[in-house]
């Protein structure tokens, strides 16, 4: 059982390093099946041979269970995931203004700001009023 799980050594047959990825683990596991089968050597059978292809094997397997389970493959690094944590006390904001205030003030400016206008230009175009003069009243009588 410990040579099944023995995930390095089956790192060092497969010539991979731990942390790869799992499409590359699974085409190197294919390939070297394919260069350990029975079938590719020639009709002769090895019993050295078809041993380490049955621990491949068996270790490819667990290897599978163990990425199902954990979603990584063995010996990888396992994505850490952090998260930023709440402050203990409450972050103070300071209360915005009601838009309706806000509106109000505006209308209040601009009415201002019309009073002022109409005053200026009542007191600009405000004619002096002559006189009463009576000494041209005498001259024409």
């Amino acid at each position: 059982m410990a040579n099944e799980t023995d995930f390095l050594d089956m790192y060092r047959t497969l010539g991979l390093r731990p942390g790869c990825s799992l499409p590359v683990f699974k085409q190197a596991y294919r390939r070297q099946v394919a260069r350990m089968h029975p079938d590719r050597q020639g009709g002769t059978s090895d019993p050295a041979t078809a041993a380490r292809l049955q621990r491949l094997i068996s270790q490819y397997d667990a290897a599978m269970v163990f990425q199902r389970e954990h979603g990584r493959l063995p010996g990888a690094m396992p994505q850490v995931r952090f998260s930023v944590p709440e402050a203990s006390a409450p972050v103070f904001q300071a209360p915005a203004a009601p838009r309706t205030t806000r509106k109000w003030r505006a209308v209040l400016v601009f009415v201002l700001l019309v009073v002022i206008v109409a005053l200026a230009w009542q007191y600009i175009n405000e004619a002096p009023v002559p006189e009463p003069s009576n000494a041209s009243s005498d001259t024409q009588a």
